[in-house]
């Protein structure tokens, strides 16, 4: 979760050896999901070729943590529900999703659209 938008993604289905080459995963993720919310494609790559973009980190910021809480949640009930059901989840759906969520927090309310007001030029 970006501590400033509250931009979100799932990452799903890694393996021990994907941890190795992470950074790269999550920045071949974090384009995608940006390009699938239609997020300008030049703010993306200038976005996601700043090598400082990525920072793994504890929070004790309540409101972070609860959000990304309540994300979890989220992503697991609709992953059970999807199972139940029979079919596989789509991430990228899921990932709009999740972005798409009421975020209080934030003046404007989405995760995606404070994203996109932070990468427009």
């Amino acid at each position: 979760m970006n501590n400033k938008t509250r931009y979100n993604f799932v990452l799903a289905g890694l393996k021990k050896e994907d941890f190795k080459k992470f950074n790269k995963i999550f920045l071949n993720n974090l384009a995608e999901n940006l390009q699938a919310d239609q997020i300008d494609s030049e703010a993306i790559k200038a976005y996601v070729s700043n090598g400082n973009i990525v920072s793994y980190t504890s929070t004790s910021n309540r409101s972070i943590i609860s959000q990304m809480n309540e994300m979890i949640m989220v992503s697991k009930s609709i992953l059970e529900e999807d199972n139940m059901q029979g079919i596989e989840t789509d991430l990228y759906e899921l990932n709009r999703f999740l972005n798409r969520f009421v975020m209080l927090k934030l003046p404007e309310t989405y995760s995606g659209e404070a994203m996109r007001k932070v990468l427009s030029p």
